[in-house]
């Protein structure tokens, strides 16, 4: 009787897991780009900050950057989703807060892309 309950415990434990989401913990986006077509106001910048997503679908995203003496500093809580490979993020006015779609989804590295409403696209690279 006892080898069940330790093998139905084992079960419960490994399914558990298994459903973890990649994406919680504390990231360190390495870079945030805005690629426009034809490279006209192309904007990529690296080892901005960092987004902390938690397992209770709530989060903390901190920024510091700098682009030609226009700077940006946000330390802002948000409320995040996740549905197949879609992230929304709700926060904060923001060019973070949006559904993006995961392009890599891996325990050390989310590759995020969206788009910004017109022609442009935005990449965020988050590592551990």
């Amino acid at each position: 009787m006892k080898n069940i309950s330790y093998l139905s415990l084992a079960v419960f434990l490994v399914s558990l897991s298994s459903c973890s989401e990649k994406i919680v913990g504390t990231w360190d986006i390495a870079k945030y780009q805005r690629i426009v077509p034809g490279g006209k106001n192309e904007v990529t910048v690296t080892n901005i900050g960092t987004m902390k997503f938690k397992s209770n679908k709530t989060g903390e995203k901190e920024v510091k950057y700098s682009i030609l003496n226009n700077k940006v500093e946000s330390l802002t809580s948000f409320k995040w989703n996740i549905f197949d490979n879609y992230v929304t993020i709700h926060g904060a006015d923001d060019e973070f807060n949006k559904t993006w779609i995961q392009i890599e989804n891996s325990r050390k590295l989310q590759i995020l892309k969206s788009t910004d409403g017109s022609d442009g696209v935005q990449v965020l690279e988050l590592r551990k």
